[in-house]
């Protein structure tokens, strides 16, 4: 890059970026025309940038990463939460333009922008050098499609589509087999068919690639819409794709083995389903799931790539992953808004990659993973809004897990032949309780527990029911076919069920225990009394 294609006088101001995908709020320094760029004291020239980052190997990625998402020349008002119109960062031109209305904000871990959070140490080191040594780069390759013609759709692509040069198609545009190079947006639905390559696409509406078997767009930045794909699906080349509002949603692609979604940052719904041979999906820089996110029966070998997910604004549903062995990719994962389903991961053993999670919405719900020894995560969660249930059978023998949790709707453990304890239930206060089928479970799993919408204890080597006193009242009791059971002295305070209650072939309890329990309970349902006291001294 030469002296005359630097900006005035050798120096910048430290560019960057107050307008980060992390919170795009409008700033009102940045309104109005471009301006030359005013000398700063506090950043000085740097001697030597031989070596320094250029546009094309550094500056075009980190802003579309944390920039374009507000800040695009393909985002209508509404959608650029509050960033102001014509201030863009998706061209090199752009760029240069307002370099001087942008403040020092973004170039240490200490900067204000984004506020929470986002690029490394490293990142914001490699801007800085970038900055003080005049932006270098060439842009060539980003000053493509600056005056194109419009035309207005639907369109289906032919021959003639590319004869008057750059086109911006207001509409909808099908495309069959071809390649267009002159399409640089396009405003409604982009429908591929076959082999479909769009090497200069900056922005779309949508895309439906359900009917493709290649979609190649390696520019395009943004998407306004959905983004669907599957059947013949073996190749979808979008690795500059940072912003989706709508859904990712990549379903029934057997053939589709590899996607880049390097730089995703935000996506409403993020849905992969039946993709048996997709065994490498990292949207490493993806921080927020506005909708749910999904994987389902896709060859994944791990849960690596999810490092910088922060929020999921539904359900998160892991779901028959064979070859998944736990969950270590969700190491800043703070919150779902939904349910967290895990099922079907036959080769799972543990879930500490949870650790950071604070607030479930949903139900926890766990089934379907007979290899499960250790379940030792998720011990921040306070409380779940919705169930939490762990189904087996498993090769679970201790809950260490959940050491935090004090309260959900309902508690059951069903089906875990090997479990013994569950220190990590210590702190449980108030949730319905169901342990069904526990043979080796020697201690009750919640010894603080002072409110049970339900309590049921079936088929369970407990010899007490200790720590439970301060619960008196429930909406249904079943104690049935607990053979060592002797005693209920756990439930001295229970006063009224209010719906059923059923003590049966309990056959170590004292010939009148049942009985004398079942007197001094008010019971607004069915009392079933019955087959207790068998084996009693």
């Amino acid at each position: 890059m030469t002296s005359a294609t630097r900006l005035a006088d050798g120096r910048l101001a430290l560019v960057a970026l107050a307008i980060f995908a992390g919170s795009c709020e409008r700033v009102s320094w940045l309104s109005g025309p471009p301006r030359p760029l005013e000398p700063s004291p506090s950043v000085a020239t740097t001697d030597d940038c031989s070596t320094t980052p250029t546009w094309e190997s550094f500056g075009q990625g980190f802003l579309r990463t944390w920039c374009t998402p507000c800040h695009s020349s393909g985002l209508p008002e509404g959608a650029r939460q509050g960033a102001p119109l014509g201030v863009d960062f998706d061209t090199y031109a752009s760029t240069l333009a307002f370099a001087g209305r942008l403040v020092p904000v973004a170039g240490s871990a200490g900067s204000s922008m984004p506020p929470a959070g986002g690029p490394s140490a490293e990142e914001r080191a490699r801007l800085l050098e970038w900055v003080r040594c005049d932006l270098p780069g060439v842009g060539s390759s980003s000053l493509a499609c600056t005056d194109p013609v419009e035309r207005t759709g639907p369109i289906e692509a032919g021959p003639s589509l590319c004869d008057d040069g750059d086109v911006h198609i207001r509409g909808d545009l099908t495309i069959t087999d071809d390649t267009a190079p002159c399409v640089c947006a396009v405003d409604g639905t982009l429908t591929a068919v076959g082999s479909v390559q769009l090497p200069e696409l900056q922005q779309a509406g949508a895309i439906d690639a359900r009917m493709a078997s290649q979609l190649s767009a390696p520019r395009l930045a943004a998407l306004q819409g959905d983004l669907l794909a599957g059947g013949d699906i073996a190749e979808l080349d979008l690795p500059e794709l940072t912003t989706i509002r709508g859904s990712l949603h990549i379903s029934q692609a057997p053939l589709l083995s590899q996607v880049d979604f390097t730089l995703l940052s935000s996506v409403g719904d993020l849905v992969i389903d039946e993709a048996e041979l997709l065994t490498d999906f990292r949207p490493r820089r993806l921080r927020s799931v506005v909708g749910d996110l999904r994987l389902q029966t896709v060859g994944l070998q791990d849960l690596g790539g999810f490092d910088s997910l922060h929020e999921v604004g539904g359900d998160l549903h892991l779901a028959d992953l064979p070859a998944v062995h736990d969950i270590a990719g969700f190491p800043l994962l703070t919150r779902v808004d939904g349910s967290l389903l895990i099922t079907g991961l036959a080769d799972l053993v543990g879930i500490e990659g949870l650790d950071a999670l604070e607030e479930l919405g949903g139900d926890l719900h766990i089934e379907g993973v007979p290899s499960l020894r250790a379940l030792t995560g998720i011990n921040a969660l306070e409380a779940v809004g919705g169930d939490a249930t762990l189904t087996g059978p498993t090769a679970l023998e201790a809950l260490r897990g959940l050491s935090s949790l004090q309260q959900a709707q309902h508690l059951t453990l069903v089906d875990h032949p090997s479990l013994r304890t569950t220190p990590g239930l210590s702190q449980l206060e108030r949730a319905g309780i169901s342990l069904v089928d526990l043979p080796a479970l020697s201690r009750t799993p919640a010894p603080r527990l002072v409110e049970a919408d339900a309590i049921e204890v079936v088929r369970v080597s407990l010899t007490v029911l200790d720590g439970w006193d301060g619960v008196t009242s429930t909406e249904a009791l079943f104690i049935e076919e607990n053979p060592f059971l002797s005693q209920l002295d756990g439930l001295s305070q229970l006063g009224s069920v209010s719906g059923d209650a059923v003590l049966r072939d309990n056959l170590r309890w004292p010939p009148d225990l049942a009985w004398s329990f079942a007197d001094g309970l008010d019971v607004e349902g069915a009392l079933i009394v019955e087959g207790n006291g068998v084996l009693a001294d």
